[in-house]
């Protein structure tokens, strides 16, 4: 019975696309496909993952980092250039001693029998003194003789001392030699921690 449906099914099916026009076996296929779900297409979604913002840099740079109490001043608050004078005198050398910060000496005066100063800031003990009456310091005192600064230490120091005599230097201390006070027309002078390292900064005068 089937093989006689299929055998007239075909006839029937030509008769009938003949009369209409188009063809009824591929009508009906294609209205069988359109039933038929259409196969899952599974679509790969990617989620991208912005890096992470960098933290933008300070472009502020303080314009000045404040000195550690005890740290060396800058050079041009000496009044000569350190280097340039000579521990010719007094048996002692402090040509590597460093400046300290807030230790400020000025208004040198010298005369034929003595010298003065005051402090502009600072003391003898951030220099090493124990106290402003303890002369544990070094006065030290130059002479500029044809063109050069020779001298080095003449007396202990303290604070509360803002002048002292030339005693020792009129004994010829130490390879001190008078006629280098006398014969000047220009002095230099520095106080020195007794260890050598550590030093205020360099004031001159004229005669």
């Amino acid at each position: 019975m089937k093989k006689l449906w299929k055998k007239y099914r075909a006839a029937i099916l030509a008769v009938v696309s003949g009369i209409v026009g188009f063809d009824i076996g591929e009508a009906w296929n294609q209205a069988r496909t359109a039933d038929e779900p259409s196969p899952a297409v599974t679509v790969e979604q990617t989620t991208s993952t912005a890096p992470a913002q960098e933290k933008e840099a300070d472009a502020h740079e303080p314009d000045a980092v404040a000195l550690p109490s005890g740290s060396a001043t800058s050079a041009h608050d000496d009044a000569v250039d350190y280097s340039a004078l000579d521990w010719c005198c007094g048996g002692f050398s402090a040509k590597n001693a460093k400046p300290v910060d807030g230790v400020e000496i000025a208004n040198l005066k010298v005369s034929s029998n003595g010298m003065s100063y005051s402090w502009k800031s600072g003391g003898c003990e951030k220099l090493g003194a124990s106290s402003k009456t303890d002369a544990s310091c070094l006065a030290c005192l130059f002479c500029k003789v044809n063109g050069k600064w020779v001298g080095g230490k003449f007396d202990w120091i303290s604070t509360s001392r803002t002048t002292r005599d030339f005693a020792n230097i009129n004994g010829s201390y130490n390879g001190w030699n008078p006629k280098a006070l006398t014969s000047a027309k220009e002095y230099a002078f520095v106080i020195v921690g007794k260890d050598g390292k550590k030093r205020s900064n360099v004031i001159t005068c004229g005669r």
